[in-house]
């Protein structure tokens, strides 16, 4: 798998999990996991979701992140270094996992299918991994519809873009009926609404997406230097600006309990 988004900005982690972590609280209400649950994290990148669940649901149990990307692997490493819970990171490929099958009681992945070509055999993968009444999970984007008031021209191009260089940037709302397909009927679902007034998360975290997607972007002749550059200056402006409402893109969390 190829990384189309360049990570060398950590900060642009850390935000989008600042972003994303309401998300994660509410389908972690929604479980009620036991405290000594062992949890599979997949897609980790510098590990801010692994510590985020290790802190939520692991007192007694164990929490491995799994990253292709051996540089963010060792970030994850160095940033949990000292961290109580039992965290570990390994470098792997999520559709191909280095488990025996039955071995996690939580299998899950946050913004990660959207990259890959097939995300139904991650989808298997996680499930075969996963213990009999264990639970598997993945949280996902419909990027849409992204708006911002007063209106900006930049946000009505994230959907072009994002549509031509992710293999699926609207998968979100595809992950109920891909638990269907795989003979899960019980799947559940939650939708949740990224909004916001009084801060800019939300516009930083779109314009940095932007600006670490530039190679890709340019290289696939989805739009020209020019363009791009006309893009994030139009993004920085609108970041700027106060008395905006940003209407981020819906976030879907799927999950199913394995019979």
């Amino acid at each position: 798998m190829a990384y189309l988004v360049s990570e060398a900005n950590l900060e642009r982690q850390k935000l989008l999990a600042k972003v994303l972590n309401p998300a994660t609280d509410r389908l972690l209400s929604v479980l009620q996991l036991p405290s000594e649950t062992n949890c599979l994290d997949l897609g980790c990148g510098i590990g801010e979701t692994t510590r985020y669940l290790a802190e939520r649901i692991n007192d007694s149990g164990e929490i491995t992140g799994i990253e292709l990307n051996p540089d963010l692997v060792n970030a994850a490493r160095e940033m949990s270094s000292g961290q109580r819970n039992k965290i570990s990171f390994r470098q792997g490929d999520v559709t191909r996992l280095e488990f025996a099958d039955n071995s996690f009681d939580f299998v899950h992945a946050r913004f990660l299918l959207m990259h890959l070509p097939e995300p139904e055999a991650v989808l298997k993968e996680m499930l075969r991994v996963s213990k009999p009444g264990g639970v598997v999970a993945v949280t996902e984007p419909d990027f849409s519809f992204q708006r911002c008031y007063p209106d900006t021209w930049a946000f009505e191009r994230i959907a072009d873009l994002f549509g031509k260089l992710f293999p699926d940037p609207f998968i979100g709302r595809k992950l109920w009926s891909l638990f269907q397909n795989l003979d899960y009927g019980s799947a559940g679902v939650l939708v949740y609404a990224l909004v916001e007034t009084n801060e800019n998360d939300l516009r930083r975290i779109y314009r940095m997406t932007i600006e670490a997607m530039e190679q890709g972007l340019i290289e696939k002749g989805i739009i020209s230097e020019q363009e791009f550059e006309g893009v994030c200056e139009e993004m920085k402006r609108v970041e700027q600006e106060k008395n905006t409402l940003c209407i981020g893109c819906n976030v879907f969390t799927a999950w199913a309990v394995k019979s």
